[in-house]
């Protein structure tokens, strides 16, 4: 969509990841990766401290695929990240089983 000036108009998303994804995320996630989302959206008004109305939109991910090869990774990414057997896409599933068994998590 774009606005009056002939510019593309950007919205912005809080995505949420919990348990294994959002490890998963915190580890292989990076600034300026791209990334496919899926899960609930939600939206919700609040006021702020300035008493003026706002509206925010938040994704609750089910299910996230890195696009963005591992090659193009920013230049502080670790050793252990650039070593892994991602050919640009991760499947979650899978990750998840190596880093944690149902067992071991406290919830």
């Amino acid at each position: 969509m774009k606005g009056e000036d002939g510019k593309f108009i950007s919205n912005f998303y809080r995505v949420a990841a919990w348990r294994a994804l959002g490890e998963i995320c915190l580890k292989y996630c990076h600034k300026g990766d791209l990334v496919a989302v899926a899960g609930d959206l939600f939206y919700r008004e609040y006021v702020d401290q300035n008493g003026v109305n706002r509206a925010s939109m938040q994704v609750t991910a089910t299910d996230v695929q890195f696009l963005t090869p591992k090659n193009q990774h920013s230049a502080g990414q670790t050793q252990a990240q650039a070593q892994t057997d991602d050919p640009g896409r991760m499947k979650i599933d899978t990750i998840a089983s190596q880093l944690y068994d149902d067992e071991d998590l406290p919830f």
